[in-house]
């Protein structure tokens, strides 16, 4: 089944496999959380930064 395991590029080289040559990323909404300190008053604050991630199916990968 297609896009069943969808996983970044580093992801995959890590499991010992290799995107194939040509292949498109599946582009992914993410959300990154931020703390920052506030130097004023030395609270931190936490944001949610809404972002882009691409990820690769199975059937783009094969084994290193």
């Amino acid at each position: 089944e297609p896009y069943q395991d969808v996983f970044t590029y580093r992801r995959w080289q890590a499991q010992g496999f290799q995107v194939q040559r040509g292949e498109k990323a599946i582009k992914i909404p993410v959300v990154k959380v931020v703390d920052r300190e506030n130097q004023d008053t030395g609270e931190v604050e936490t944001r949610k930064l809404l972002g882009t991630g691409a990820v690769f199916c199975r059937h783009q990968v094969k084994e290193a």
